[in-house]
């Protein structure tokens, strides 16, 4: 079973990054922060496939960690983001770049479930979305 985006998207490449470059500063005009908890309840025997103990981004730009666990029958997700206010420099727009793509790939990370006695996924390994763990 896969579960898709759990928490709340930021959206931040949607948001900021639209340009491959840009000729002038990105302003970001407010300071956002979200919190997140979401608590599952699974059907009874079927485990997290490759759960993502702790992920951590922390840049200039603002701070974005999550982590995933199951304790029996219970799939918990905790997340928390934080955006700042800036104006970000042309030179540094790249850097801001990588920030947002790492962050919504994180949040769209799927969530592979596996039943009692079905093998491990192999692709989990990396995340469906390609990221390390």
């Amino acid at each position: 079973m896969v579960l898709g985006a759990l928490t709340y998207p930021t959206f931040l490449g949607r948001r900021y990054v639209q340009a491959a470059q840009r000729r002038l500063p990105l302003f970001i005009d407010a300071t956002e922060a979200v919190r997140s908890h979401v608590t599952l309840a699974l059907p009874s025997g079927w485990v997290l496939d490759a759960p993502l103990p702790k992920a951590k981004l922390e840049t200039a730009y603002g701070l974005f960690t999550r982590s995933e666990a199951q304790a029996g029958a219970k799939l918990s997700v905790e997340e928390s983001y934080r955006l700042d206010m800036a104006s970000i420099p042309v030179a540094r727009y790249d850097a801001f770049a990588q920030f947002a793509g790492e962050v919504d790939l994180l949040q769209s990370r799927d969530l592979v479930l596996r039943r009692p006695g079905a093998q491990p996924n192999s692709a989990s390994a990396t995340g469906s979305r390609g990221m390390a763990q």
